[in-house]
């Protein structure tokens, strides 16, 4: 955990790239960066009531505090609309997860995390997406989404 009880990137990141990525998420989508920070921190509970170890937890708490990073690759005008998304918007919309992954994925101490990012918007059921029909779920993502949306 970094200063006041917000969740803090593992050790080997930088924290100069951490507050860039949190600056400009904020400008373009307000309110999603406190968003992550809320997810972070329930995340980092759930994972340390489950007795999981401190590099788990850590990777569990840097995929929940990144997993809106990909949003940085959506234009404004998806991000704000006041409507509903028309299925073209949705399909750029469902690409922040990918771009999300893509950002972090060659990261070392973001490798882990980039895999929940990736699947943060799969489901129990096998639905949602981008890898939808009941693939094996990476814990890291089920303790964000229990966070996120439970």
């Amino acid at each position: 955990m970094g200063d006041e009880g917000i969740p803090s990137i593992g050790p080997g990141a930088p924290s100069e790239l951490i507050e860039a990525w949190s600056e400009a998420l904020e400008r373009k989508d307000p309110g999603t960066w406190s968003h992550c920070q809320r997810v972070a921190a329930l995340a980092t509970i759930l994972a340390r009531a489950l007795s999981l170890n401190d590099e788990e937890i850590q990777v569990i708490a840097d995929g929940a505090l990144l997993h809106e990073i990909g949003r940085l690759t959506i234009p404004e005008a998806i991000l704000r609309k006041p409507a509903k998304l028309s299925p073209e918007e949705m399909l750029v919309m469902r690409g922040s997860c990918s771009h999300g992954y893509e950002m972090l994925r060659n990261v070392p101490s973001y490798a882990g995390a980039a895999e929940i990012v990736y699947a943060h918007r799969e489901w129990f059921d096998g639905t949602g997406y981008p890898r939808p029909q009941g693939r094996n779920d990476p814990s890291g993502s089920t303790h964000r989404w229990s966070c996120g949306y439970g």
